[in-house]
């Protein structure tokens, strides 16, 4: 029986390791969506959708033209040079698509976090039911073991050698009488020169 409670209480150890590291990723991520929030709530102002959406059917256009066209090596190369040219300007105004999304996928982390540290709790609250149950059984079992009259023998012993209610002799001290005036110094406030 030992034995199992040993193993109950490992597994209840390593559920409270599992919640402590959920509960700092849960405060990680927590911190993180406040940035990210804030840093949304400061670039929502200046993103201009409709040119994004410009800025991508330029880029396919430019990129369609390079591979079906015949081109020059230097019309080529000015079209590339095009190209990266709007993949950058798409790259500064995505920025705000990007925190979107990555501000959606912290969310559902939290959510996860969340969800498993309540179960890691639930787990633990049954494994700390069967605990109980076990210590119950062990706390009978180790009774049970005693011989019938050993406990009561116990007893007696104990309150012959003085240590019972029956035997215990109380003394009655009297207190000293004292008033407040012995403990306390009383200060009369000085006259004001006047």
């Amino acid at each position: 029986m030992r034995e199992v409670i040993n193993g109950l209480r490992q597994q209840r150890n390593d559920l409270i390791k599992q919640i402590k590291e959920n509960k700092y990723r849960l405060y990680y991520k927590e911190s993180e969506k406040a940035g990210i929030t804030k840093m949304l709530n400061e670039t929502q102002d200046t993103t201009d959708f409709k040119k994004i959406s410009y800025l991508k059917r330029l880029k396919n256009r430019l990129e369609f033209k390079i591979s079906t066209s015949p081109l020059s090596l230097k019309e080529e190369k000015d079209i590339a040079r095009k190209v990266n040219e709007v993949n950058e300007e798409l790259s500064k105004s995505m920025k705000f698509v990007r925190m979107k999304r990555k501000l959606e996928l912290v969310e559902k982390d939290i959510v996860q976090y969340q969800t498993s540290v309540t179960d890691l709790n639930e787990k633990i609250s049954a494994i700390d039911l069967k605990l109980d149950d076990y210590f119950s059984k062990l706390r009978a079992l180790s009774r049970s073991g005693r011989k019938p009259g050993e406990y009561q023998h116990r007893e007696r012993q104990y309150k012959e050698h003085g240590h019972g209610e029956d035997n215990r002799k109380y003394e009655v001290k009297e207190t000293p009488n004292f008033s407040i005036e012995d403990i306390v110094v009383i200060k009369k406030p000085k006259a004001s020169k006047q």
